[in-house]
C-alpha cells in the first residue's frame, strides 16, 4: 500500500516539473498605458515630474508635453546649453562647435584652438599654451614689442623724447602718451614744470622756499632751476623756522619736548609729529620736589631727596624723572608735600613715602620710608598733602586728616596722629586741600568746611581764630586750592574766590589787602577751569586753556620771565591755550597740557623743574625724559 502512495506522488510531481514553468517569459510594457515604464522619458499625460526648467531649458514658462512614441516634445520650451546654438541673450558665450565669430587669437591669444565647455563657456586652455599679450612676456614673433611692464629697456628717452614715463599699450605697443617731446617751445606743456622764460606764474616763495626773494629759473629740461631759492620743508635739512625736516629732528625726543618718552616723528609742514609721544597724565608739585603719572601708570619723581621723598630707595636728588619703586603701574593720584609723597593705586590703596617725623605717612609711626609704604586698612579716592601733614577723602565719602596737629588742622585737638584721624564735620566729600597749617573740605552740595589755623583769616569764616571742622562762607563750590595761608575754591559757576593772607597779591583781587572772607579773583569770573596754590603764589587754568598766575615771584614762580611779584593774575609766557592743570609748589610751578606734555618754571635749587639743572627758569620749559 505504502509502495503504491509513493509512485503515485512521483508521477504527481514529474508531470509538474516538465509543464507548470518557462523559463524565457518576457515582460513588455506599452507605450501609451499613462506609465512611464523603463527606456520610456514620458507616457501621455506623465511627464515623471520634469519641466522645460529641471530639463535645463531656457523658457521656464513654456509647455512640455509627450509624443506617440513616449519621448519628450521640447519645440515650447526653448534654447539651452548644449543644443548645439549660441544663446547669449542667456549668457552663452558659445555652443556645442558654435563659437559666434570668436577664436583664439580675437580672444587675444596668438594661437590655438578654442572649444567650448558644457557650461557655454570658452575653455582657452589650448589657446594660453601658445601664449597672448598681457601675459607680461614678450613675444616678437608675434609682433609684441612689450607686454605689460615689460618694457625690453626701452624709455622715452631711448625713444628720441625728453623726458616722461613710457607704458605699454593693451596691444602690446609702446604707449608714449606720457613721454614729453617738446620742451623748448615756450609753452607749459603736461608734464613740465616750465619752458624757456615760461614759469606758470611760480615764483620762489609760491613754491615754498624761504627765500622769498630768490630767481626762479627754468632747465633746458623744463625743470625748475631752485639753486637761488633757499631752503624748503622736505629738502631733510633743518633751517628758518622748521623744527625738523623728513627724518631730521634736530636731537630731540618726546622726552625732551616734555612728554613721557615715545617715538617723535616730524610732519610735511616740518613740525614736530607728537602723535606717537607718551603723554603725561598728572603731575603734583611739592616744596622742592615734583611727581608725575606716566601714561602707563608708572610713576616717576625728581628733585629733593633728602628725605627719601623720591621713593627711590636712597636719599641721592635727581635732576630729571626717576622710576619710583613699586610704582611701575597702576598708579591713579599723586600728591607731594613738604618731604613727603604719597600716590593711590588701582584698587584705592594708599601708599605714601619719605619724612615722616609728624606721623604725616599715616603708617602708625614716625619712621622715614625711602621707598612707598602701604597706610594700612584704608581705601582712598583724594590725596593731598600739606609741608608736614596729610589729608585725602575716603571711598565713602569721608575726609581723613593725620600728621603734625600743631593749630588743630588734623581736625581735633589732641597731639599729632600717626595714623588717618576721620574728620567728622563732613560727609560726602567732594574735595579737599591742605594749606601750611589749616586744612578746607567741600561736600557734594559744594558747601566748605575749614579747620586749624586762623590768625590772617585763611578759614574764610570771616574770623582770625583757630577752629575745628565747621562751616565757612564757601559755597557752590567744585574744588580748593590752599597756599601756606590763603585759601581759594573754584565755583560751579567757574568763578573764583580767595580769602586769608595777601601780603604778595596771592589773592589776586588787585590789592595787598589781606581778607578774612572770600571776594572775586580778578579776571577769573565764569572763565576758571582749574586752581591750584602753594606758600604765597596762586595759579589757574582759564576755560580757553591759558595758565594765569599771581602773589609772590622771588624766585620766577609766576612764569612771566621777571621776578615781579603780582596781585593780579598774570599771563605765564607762552601758555595761552591748550593747558588744563596747573600745579603750584613752594616756590616753582607746573602745568599739564591737553596732549600731555609737561612743562615747569621757578626754582630750581634741586632740580623740581626736571630738565637736568639746577637753574631756576622765569618761563616754562619742558620736562626732560
Amino acid at each position: 500500500m505504502i509502495v503504491r502512495l509513493f509512485l503515485v506522488l512521483l508521477s504527481f510531481l514529474s508531470f509538474f516539473l516538465l509543464t507548470g514553468c518557462k523559463s524565457d517569459v518576457k515582460v513588455k510594457g506599452n507605450c501609451g498605458d499613462g506609465f512611464v515604464d523603463p527606456g520610456e522619458e514620458c507616457d501621455g499625460s506623465n511627464l515623471a515630474d520634469q519641466t522645460c526648467g529641471t530639463l535645463g531649458h531656457y523658457f521656464l514658462g513654456g509647455t512640455l508635453s509627450c509624443l506617440p512614441d513616449c519621448t519628450f516634445d521640447r519645440s515650447d520650451c526653448g534654447g539651452f546649453c548644449g543644443d548645439g546654438e549660441l544663446d547669449d541673450g542667456h549668457g552663452e558665450v558659445c555652443d556645442g562647435t558654435d563659437f559666434g565669430d570668436q577664436t583664439c587669437s580675437t580672444l587675444g591669444f596668438h594661437g590655438g584652438f578654442l572649444q567650448c565647455t558644457n557650461t557655454c563657456e570658452f575653455d582657452t586652455s589650448v589657446c594660453s599654451d601658445v601664449g597672448s599679450c598681457g601675459d607680461g612676456i614678450i613675444q616678437e614673433n608675434y609682433g609684441e614689442i612689450c607686454d605689460t611692464d615689460s618694457l625690453d629697456g626701452a624709455t622715452c628717452e631711448s625713444l628720441g623724447f625728453t623726458r616722461g614715463t613710457l607704458a605699454c599699450s593693451d596691444t602690446c605697443e609702446y604707449d608714449t602718451s606720457a613721454c614729453i617731446a617738446d620742451c623748448g617751445n615756450d609753452l607749459v606743456d603736461a608734464n613740465e614744470d616750465c619752458d624757456g622764460a615760461e614759469l606758470a606764474d611760480q615764483t620762489c616763495a609760491s613754491l615754498g622756499h624761504y627765500n622769498v626773494d630768490g630767481t626762479l629759473l627754468c632747465l633746458p629740461d623744463c625743470t625748475f632751476d631752485r639753486s637761488d631759492c633757499g631752503g624748503i620743508c622736505g629738502d631733510l635739512t633743518i633751517q628758518g623756522e622748521e623744527a625738523c625736516d623728513g627724518l631730521e629732528v634736530g636731537g630731540a625726543t618726546c622726552g625732551s619736548l616734555g612728554y613721557a618718552g615715545g617715538n617723535l616723528g616730524c610732519g610735511s609742514d616740518c613740525r614736530y609729529d607728537v602723535s606717537a609721544c607718551n603723554p603725561w597724565l598728572a603731575v603734583d608739585a611739592g616744596n622742592n620736589h615734583t611727581c608725575a603719572i606716566a601714561a602707563d601708570h608708572s610713576l616717576w619723581c625728581w628733585g629733593d631727596n633728602q628725605y627719601g621723598q623720591l621713593g627711590t630707595g636712597d636719599i641721592t636728588d635727581s635732576l630729571v624723572p626717576v622710576a619710583v619703586s613699586g610704582m611701575a603701574a597702576n598708579v591713579i593720584a599723586v600728591a607731594t608735600g613738604g618731604g613727603h609723597t604719597c600716590a593711590i593705586k588701582t584698587g584705592n590703596s594708599l601708599w605714601c613715602w619719605g619724612r615722616n617725623q609728624y606721623g604725616q605717612l599715616g603708617i602708625g609711626s614716625t619712621t622715614d620710608k625711602l621707598t612707598p609704604t602701604l597706610v594700612p586698612s584704608e581705601s582712598f579716592a583724594t590725596i593731598r598733602l600739606g609741608s608736614f601733614f596729610s589729608c585725602g577723602i575716603k571711598t565713602n565719602g569721608t575726609v581723613a586728616c593725620w600728621g603734625l596737629n600743631a593749630s588743630g588742622q588734623v581736625g581735633l585737638s589732641d597731639n599729632n596722629q600717626h595714623s588717618p584721624y576721620t574728620v567728622g564735620a563732613v560727609s560726602g566729600g567732594l574735595a579737599v586741600g591742605c594749606g601750611g597749617q589749616h586744612a578746607c573740605a567741600v561736600n557734594s552740595s559744594g558747601n566748605g568746611y575749614c579747620w586749624g589755623a586762623d590768625y590772617i583769616g585763611q578759614l574764610a569764616d570771616g574770623t582770625i581764630s583757630n577752629s575745628y571742622p565747621h562751616q565757612v562762607s564757601i559755597i557752590s563750590a567744585v574744588d580748593l586750592a590752599l597756599g601756606e595761608t590763603h585759601t581759594c575754591y573754584l565755583s560751579s559757576s567757574a568763578g573764583m574766590f580767595c580769602a586769608g593772607e595777601n601780603t604778595s597779591g596771592q589773592l589776586g583781587m588787585g590789592t595787598i589787602s589781606s581778607q578774612t572772607s572770600p571776594v572775586a579773583v580778578s579776571g577769573m569770573v565764569n572763565s576758571t577751569r582749574a586752581i591750584d596754590a602753594d606758600f604765597k603764589t596762586t595759579c589757574a587754568v582759564k576755560t580757553d586753556g591759558s595758565v594765569r598766575c599771581w602773589g609772590l615771584n622771588d624766585h620766577g614762580q609766576l612764569g612771566t620771565g621777571t621776578l615781579s611779584s603780582s596781585n593780579i593774575p598774570a599771563q605765564v609766557t607762552g601758555l595761552t591755550s591748550g593747558f588744563s592743570v596747573v600745579r603750584v609748589g613752594r616756590y616753582h610751578t607746573c602745568a599739564l597740557s591737553d596732549s600731555g606734555y609737561l612743562m615747569c618754571w621757578g626754582e630750581n635749587e634741586d632740580g623740581q623743574l626736571g630738565d637736568g639743572t639746577t637753574t631756576d627758569q622765569r618761563t616754562p620749559i619742558s620736562v626732560g625724559f
